[in-house]
């Protein structure tokens, strides 16, 4: 029976069924249609066509994975054949164009001196291509980002290099920044507007690939500013300005809390609301795409002015009164006077201050912000009379000066008084608004002015004595070398002073003085003139000199 295998597979025969043929001892291999060497030449032709970066890569993986497989008559290193027409996987080789293998093999046939025996033929070669593969970059070809942000784009290598990493660029930095994560780039914006920049991914042996970053500028949602709180009067209607920023085509509404306190409308971005009693309602502004906002609107009760009473003043006085403003908030007081002529006024916070200008009647309007107005009369009387005041006066006794007095506002009928408190020193006359000092006696006194309705004015006399006065002196005669006695009689003396007397020619007379006596001496024939002084008093008189007696 084994020499019939072997005879049969030294002829090449070979069955074209799947039946198998039972031999009395080693069982043979199933043979197919398909050769062993095909399919050695499949096996080789699967790990060759699996892609590889390079030539070198391809032979490493055909000596490698090229196995021993029994079944399909594949043999490798030094393990014997079974059965003819067995192959042998001897070795593979690279071929000069690096993109194709050679493959030497060996088939196995009977052994010629032994019929039951079988030995590997001689090495014969077929050539297998290399399907060679480079890497490439998968990723999003277009990215968008908004100013400010940043934005990851995931990227995968296909047949990637060992030991060998992606890069990344930007064709403009001052727009936007790369950096390579594992598997993404992280790509930021870093201006400010609206643009778009390539992004360029490298790995080596892979075509460039870009990505087209657009950045937009950042969408910014609607925003409304909210007023502040905002006061109304009942029956009155306000309204405020609302600012809505980065609007959009939307419109502004808005709602009241309570309408039986205040209304509210809108027309574009102006809020109109509208008092209807006292209270406070919250208005609440919304906008598509913004936060809603809220601000309050108080309702204040209509304010009134309280009655004010008639005020009278004199010309030239001033007064005030206090107004009373119920339900007041923060509106504004005002006063107007109807005759200016008559009386001004002012107003200083809730005080109304008046001036009479002259005497009359005039009507003052009160207005207050939303108040019915109020009016009160100011009636102005004539202004008290006023004396001017008087400077202090000096009089000689017996003497007169005359103090005219001033005064303003007189009143028809009154008239001027002068009373001196000492009349032993200073009397005092009037005419009109002229007062006449007579100085009595040396001294001191006050003199008091009345005028009915006017305040008392008073000012001091100071009364200084008399002159001295010398009384005339006769003419006298006296002889040569006789001696007479004049008497000097001297009134209003003055303590310390003596009298003085002077020949103006002591060649004809000469003068002596003894207390009020002046002597005098006869010199020589002819006429003298003789002078008297006491202070700042002189008086002369003449002496004629005779010839001596016999």
């Amino acid at each position: 029976m084994k020499k019939l295998l072997s005879l049969l597979a030294a002829t090449g025969l070979v069955a074209t069924t799947s039946a198998t043929v039972v031999a009395c001892g080693d069982k043979a291999p199933d043979k197919s249609s398909v050769s062993f060497l095909d399919n050695l030449k499949a096996k080789v032709k699967e790990i060759a066509e699996k892609g590889y970066l390079s030539g070198d890569l391809a032979l490493t993986a055909i000596n490698s994975d090229v196995k021993a497989d029994h079944d399909k008559g594949i043999f490798v290193g030094d393990e014997s054949p079974t059965a003819v027409k067995q192959v042998l996987f001897v070795k593979a080789e690279l071929e000069t164009n690096n993109t194709s293998l050679k493959i030497t093999y060996k088939e196995s046939k009977a052994d010629s001196s032994d019929s039951s025996k079988f030995v590997w033929g001689d090495e014969a070669t077929f050539t297998q291509a290399i399907t060679i593969v480079t890497p490439s970059i998968t990723a999003n070809k277009t990215a968008t980002v908004q100013t400010g942000n940043s934005v990851d784009v995931a990227y995968s290598i296909e047949n990637p290099k060992p030991n060998t990493v992606l890069t990344a660029t930007s064709a403009n930095p001052d727009v936007a920044t790369v950096t390579v994560g594992e598997d993404k780039v992280t790509i930021k914006s870093v201006g400010k507007e609206a643009a778009t920049v390539d992004i360029t991914l490298k790995y080596e042996g892979a075509t460039d690939f870009v990505i087209i970053v657009t950045i937009q500028e950042e969408a910014v949602s609607p925003e409304i500013t909210a007023p502040g709180k905002q006061t109304v009067v009942e029956g009155k209607e306000g309204s405020v300005n609302v600012t809505v920023n980065h609007e959009t085509t939307e419109t502004l509404k808005a709602d009241s809390s309570d309408t039986t306190i205040a209304t509210v409308s809108v027309d574009g971005k102006k809020v109109t609301f509208k008092g209807i009693k006292a209270g406070t309602a919250t208005i609440t502004l919304s906008y598509t795409g913004a936060e809603s906002v809220t601000f309050e609107v108080e309702v204040t009760p209509v304010a009134s002015i309280a009655k004010i009473d008639d005020q009278t003043v004199k010309a030239g006085a001033n007064g005030s009164v206090n107004v009373t403003i119920n339900n007041g908030g923060n509106g504004t007081l005002s006063a107007t006077s109807a005759s200016t002529e008559v009386a001004t006024v002012s107003v200083s916070g809730t005080t109304i201050n008046y001036t009479g200008v002259k005497a009359g009647e005039s009507v003052v309007t009160v207005k207050y912000t939303d108040a019915q107005d109020v009016t009160f009369k100011i009636t102005v009387s004539a202004a008290d009379p006023i004396i001017g005041n008087v400077s202090n006066q000096t009089v000689k006794a017996g003497e007169s000066v005359n103090v005219n007095v001033s005064i303003t506002n007189k009143v028809e009928g009154k008239t001027l008084t002068a009373t001196s408190l000492d009349e032993s020193i200073a009397t005092t006359s009037v005419n009109g608004d002229v007062v006449t000092v007579t100085g009595e006696k040396a001294g001191s006194v006050k003199i008091t002015l009345k005028y009915d309705g006017a305040t008392e004015v008073s000012f001091d006399v100071q009364v200084t004595p008399k002159d001295p006065t010398i009384a005339d002196v006769s003419d006298q005669t006296v002889k040569v070398e006789e001696t007479i006695d004049v008497a000097v009689s001297i009134e209003n003396k003055v303590g310390g002073t003596n009298l003085q007397a002077t020949s103006k020619d002591e060649s004809l007379a000469t003068v002596t003085v003894d207390g009020d006596t002046v002597k005098v001496t006869g010199v020589a024939e002819g006429e003298v003139t003789i002078t008297l002084n006491y202070g700042s008093v002189s008086k002369e008189f003449k002496v004629t000199v005779e010839p001596k007696g016999e």
